[in-house]
């Protein structure tokens, strides 16, 4: 290894490139201010020219290794080639989660793509559905006689909870049940009903109804509003899913 000390253009007397491998100053400025003086740690005088191609009156001397003053103190940036380096850790912490982002797309697809199929292959519920989706349509969500139906659609609509895992009422504890891959399903079925609807998703009911945790309302409600600022911003034709983002 050697240290280099040599003369550079004032104006800049910053490498070309960078990062650069070994740790550097720029100790001064000639009384005219025809030069900088730099000096450098070096592999060789090559390395000097490489990053400092107008480098001139360059005075070698060899040394054993780097050697940190307080007037050539370690620069903040400087990394020792033992010193450790996060960036593989950090590669390889990007790969898996990216591979656990794409698990969690394969299942949301799957599920996506059987979601209820029992309102179809189960004739009772298909019997019941064709019954009373007309009647829900026409009832205010989460108004009386929204719920007096829901008491009226009896046992074909909890054959449906029995057979979908996205419904709080599948599970004993109800949401507290619930798996993320269920509560993101749950939380889209609400979206496609509010969008049918054209109305927001009234959460305030919704919480009411499940016994929804403050924290868990927030985090939807903040998706909501975040989907509901790209469907703003962008002119989307589409339900927007909150009364905050309406303004109201």
């Amino acid at each position: 290894m050697f240290r280099i000390r040599f003369q550079v253009n004032p104006d800049d007397p910053r490498p070309v490139n960078w990062p650069i491998k070994h740790p550097y100053w720029i100790t001064g400025y000639a009384g005219d201010d025809s030069y900088a003086t730099v000096v450098s740690y070096a592999d060789d005088q090559q390395y000097i020219l490489d990053n400092w191609p107008d480098a001139t009156n360059l005075e070698i001397q060899e040394v054993e290794g780097y050697q940190f003053s307080d007037r050539f103190p370690k620069p903040e940036w400087f990394q020792s080639e033992d010193a450790y380096d996060c960036t593989e850790d950090v590669k390889a912490h990007i790969l898996l989660v990216q591979k656990w982002v794409d698990d969690f797309i394969y299942v949301l697809k799957g599920r996506a793509n059987v979601h209820d199929e029992s309102k179809l292959k189960n004739l009772q519920e298909k019997a019941m559905f064709d019954r009373w989706t007309p009647e829900l349509q026409k009832r205010e969500f989460g108004g009386p006689e929204y719920q007096e139906a829901l008491k009226q659609m009896g046992e074909g609509l909890k054959l449906h909870y029995a057979a979908n895992e996205h419904h709080p009422e599948h599970f004993e504890n109800g949401i507290d049940g619930m798996t993320l891959y269920n509560l993101i399903e749950m939380v889209c079925d609400w979206m496609a009903a509010a969008e049918k609807k054209g109305t927001p998703v009234d959460l305030d009911y919704l919480q009411k109804r499940f016994n929804m945790a403050p924290q868990l309302r927030s985090i939807i409600e903040n998706t909501f509003h975040e989907l509901d600022i790209m469907i703003i911003s962008n002119n989307m034709p589409m339900t927007i899913f909150t009364k905050y983002a309406k303004g109201k």
